[in-house]
Formats: structure tokens, sequence, C-alpha cells
């Protein structure tokens, strides 16, 4: 038998515990640690979990590297319903996440129930902690794992004093951060951007999504690539919380479908046919704000004209007994374009008898 003594900071006191134990090993005591991640425009959430196998942990130590000129930490926060000293009933947290070293976010974290010293902590998925960053530039964040502190300090320890950080394989941290994305689009009105990749090592990689999103609001997929980006169409603008469910867990991201193209000049077109010949108005029903100066017209046949308003727009179809979509693109003084179509305008579809 060998004595093994136990101590921690508990309410401003050190506190001794001593057992007498066999040093006994398990079969293969082992963590896996790993996090994973969901952005936006402005934000990224990093959750860390750990896989705590044929061992119960009654200490950990993590940090997550991170580039200071991309982001930025809010919050760090340790899953303290799991990770406590004390009592079930009055569970007291054991040192706060360390954010003062740009850069970095060391998680430090352990139990010790006075009631029951040996039950540490097991399992799959664990939650160790979750760190809140503001996102600084447009770059995609890239994440480094490792291990809390170095040195004389030992990380990862088990309710039998087994040092995990000195055993071989004894902690593994997966190289590989899975992260869902939401962006919004900022050239197209009510667009969202869903993607999916690994952060390998500091390598961005695709990754397919799989599972089944569920977008938070009505809408529909306009484009991607059905594997790892989907973009979706909200029918009205505002703010939504989408969810990704896999096998492996739910991501929710919460994403905002902006208005973010120009309004369109309010212009009224009509349209007279007379045999195959067609002649169309323009009229700026607002002169003073969107100052419409040139326009150009699409006939729908192969054939394009380019007015300066005030203007004679007319056109003569080759091919009769048939129907053409007029587009026109309107260019104000500022050089902004502006296109309008049928639905725009229904007189800017026409009929050639």
């Amino acid at each position: 038998m060998r004595k093994i003594f136990i101590f921690m900071i508990f309410f401003g006191h050190i506190l001794f515990f001593m057992f007498l134990t066999p040093f006994t090993l398990f079969a293969a005591p082992s963590a896996v640690v790993y996090a994973a991640g969901t952005y936006t425009d402005s934000s990224l959430d990093i959750l860390l979990y750990a896989d705590i196998i044929d061992c119960n942990l009654i200490g950990y130590g993590v940090k997550l590297g991170y580039n200071p000129t991309d982001l930025t930490v809010n919050t760090a926060v340790k899953n303290e319903d799991v990770w406590y000293l004390g009592e079930e009933s009055s569970k007291q947290p054991y040192l706060n996440p360390d954010t003062t070293t740009a850069g970095e976010v060391v998680i430090i974290g352990g139990k010790l129930d006075v009631n029951n010293p040996m039950a540490g902590v097991t399992g799959d998925g664990i939650l160790l902690g979750k760190i809140s960053f503001s996102r600084n530039t447009s770059e995609i964040p890239v994440l480094s794992l490792t291990y809390g502190r170095s040195g004389i300090f030992k990380n990862f320890v088990t309710t039998e004093q087994v040092i995990l950080d000195d055993q071989a394989s004894g902690v593994i941290f997966d190289p590989i951060i899975p992260m869902v994305g939401g962006l919004s689009s900022t050239d197209t009105d009510k667009v969202v951007f869903f993607t999916c990749h690994n952060n390998e090592n500091g390598t961005l990689l695709n990754k397919t999504c799989g599972g089944e999103w569920e977008y938070g609001g009505l809408g529909q997929i306009v484009g991607g690539n059905g594997n790892n980006i989907i973009v979706y169409r909200y029918d009205t603008a505002g703010d939504y919380t989408a969810h990704l469910t896999t096998a492996e867990a739910v991501s929710s991201i919460g994403v905002t479908a902006h208005i973010v193209e120009t309004p369109l000049p309010l212009i009224d077109f009509a349209t007279t046919v007379d045999t195959a010949t067609v002649s169309l108005s323009v009229t700026d029903l607002d002169p003073n704000d969107s100052e419409v100066e040139n326009v150009i017209v699409f006939w729908g046949d192969r054939y394009r004209d380019e007015y300066s308003l005030p203007a004679t727009i007319n056109h003569t179809y080759t091919r009769t007994g048939t129907s053409y979509h007029i587009r026109v693109k309107a260019v104000n003084i500022q050089g902004e374009e502006f296109n309008y179509t049928f639905i725009s305008d229904e007189d800017l579809t026409v009929s050639i008898p």
C-alpha cells in the first residue's frame, strides 16, 4: 500500500486528503480531447470536450490557441455542473479560465466531491468548457488545442493518481476541429451562406456537412454545392437560428438575413405593340432620388439598344407569333446599375401577333 496525498485550494484554504490505496493502473486509462465550433459574421463559439476512457479524472488542463489579430475573447467558462469542488448540493468552482495572455485561453478544472472523493469524472462527450470570441477580420479562424500548462504542472490526473500526461497515448488532442458557419451575404438581400469545414493543424479543409439542416425560417436553397456550402435565401429579412443535426451533435447558429441591395429606383414602364414593333416608355417617378440618365434595353431576341433619357424607344421583331421578356438596365448619374424584368413590371412582357 502507498500513501497518496491530494491537496486543493478550497474556500481559501488548502485541504489535504490522504488515501491508503494500492497504486493500480487500469488497463488503458486515457483522455481524448477535442473541440467543435460555430461562427457567424461577427462571432465564434468553441466547445471543448473530452472522452474519458477507463478512468475517472480528478483534474484536467487544456489550452486553446488562436490568432489575436482575428479574434478577441469575450467569455470563457467551465462546465461547473460537472467540474466542481465540495458537494453536489453546494458546488464550488476551481480556478477561473485564464485569458490574460493574448492568443491563448487556458481552462483548468477538476472534480473533488468531499462525500465521494474517488468518483471523479468519466464517460464520452464530457463538456469541459465554452469560449466565445468576437471576430475582428473576415478570415476563417485558425485554432490549436494542447495542454493547459507545461513544465512541472500535470494536467490530466485520475482519482487513482495516474498522470495521463506521462502515459503513452494517455492524452490525445484531436487535431481536427470541425466548424459550421453561417455568413450573411454582403450583396444579395436575405441570403445566408452555410458552410462546413475542418480546422486541421491550422489548415482549413472543406468538410461535407452531412446530417439535416433546419434553417429556422421560411425560404429556399438558391445555390451552393450541396456538400459543404449551402446558399439559403429567407423569405423575410431578420434574425434566425439554424440547426445542423448530425450523428455526432447538433450545431446551432444564430444568423441574420440582411437587406443589403440598393433599392431599385421607382420607374414605370409602358409598352405598346403595333404589328411587330414595340414602343417602350420609361418614366422615372422620382427623378430627384434616382436621377436615371441612361437605359440599356435587352429586347429578348438577342438584340439590345442603349438610350439617353428622355428618348423614343422602339424595336421591331423579325419573328412573330411569340412572346418576349424585355430586360431594362437603368444607369443613374452615379454610375449605379439597376435591372428590371417582367417580375418588376408586367409591361416588360410583350406578345407579337
